[in-house]
């Protein structure tokens, strides 16, 4: 489980982007306490 705090200006897709695991090709959700925030997929 990847852990990465929140940035100031929040998570977008452009900040999401950047902390994903390298090697995902397809996106990844972000999860905060079983709470979806957002993903990086396309």
């Amino acid at each position: 489980m990847l852990f990465q705090w929140p940035p100031e200006e929040g998570w977008t897709f452009e900040t999401l982007d950047k902390v994903q695991p390298c090697g995902v090709e397809f996106g990844a959700d972000a999860y905060i306490n079983d709470v979806w925030i957002g993903t990086t997929e396309f």
